[in-house]
């Protein structure tokens, strides 16, 4: 009598502990926890190629006016249109390289020595330094510093050198708009003593930013 009371308790017993995770089918089976190693690096992911291109419209403060040329105290205002190619990169700095072109909207100068309204063309080699202000992946602001080597073209050759600072806010993804301040000078003719002429530059520009991302 004894023997068949524990025979029947057994299975009582049995099937009340909980199954462990071997006894379980795979899909219902926990996933092992993962410690966090201290001091790991998690590497942020490389941000795709991409190519920006801006377009808008300026005005520059002539720090120097030359009145041998008939110059007045603001110089043209502008359209200037640039593009960058900008390389992979991990973080929030990103660099590339681009091309500008500028034209003049109004005349500058006398009849005798000054310009027409699109007279003057200038091509800018340029190197950019692009901050994104946040980690996400489509930041609102950047901050770019752009450095330039400024080739007038027409009516008369001349060099010149530049550096801007733009501001840039987004409002969709691939679309934005921006504000750029920058310094520049540029070598002139002569004057009438017969002398080499620099003319400095403080400029202003407002404009909108494309950006087109080069997927793999």
């Amino acid at each position: 009598m004894v023997t068949l009371l524990t025979l029947l308790a057994s299975p009582l017993s049995l099937s009340a502990q909980p199954r462990g995770q071997g006894e379980l089918p795979p899909a219902l089976r926990a996933a092992p926890e993962v410690e966090e190693i201290p001091g790991a690096h998690h590497e942020a992911p490389r941000e795709p190629m991409a190519v920006r291109v801006d377009v808008g419209f300026g005005s520059s403060l002539r720090l120097v006016q030359n009145h041998d040329f008939d110059q007045s105290r603001f110089a043209p205002a502008y359209l200037s249109a640039r593009a960058a190619f900008q390389w992979r990169q991990r973080g929030r700095w990103r660099h590339g390289v681009g091309l500008g072109v500028v034209t003049n909207l109004s005349g500058d100068g006398s009849f005798q020595a000054g310009l027409d309204p699109v007279q003057q063309w200038v091509l800018t080699p340029l190197y950019v330094l692009e901050w994104r202000m946040s980690d996400d992946p489509v930041p609102l602001f950047d901050l770019a510093a752009t450095v330039g080597l400024p080739l007038a073209l027409t009516p008369d050759f001349s060099l010149g050198g530049e550096l801007d600072l733009t501001f840039t806010t987004r409002i969709l993804a691939g679309l934005g708009a921006y504000v750029s301040v920058g310094a520049s000078a540029f070598l002139g003719g002569q004057s009438r003593a017969g002398d080499l002429t620099l003319h400095p530059l403080l400029s202003a520009e407002l404009g909108l930013a494309l950006r087109y991302e080069l997927l793999p």
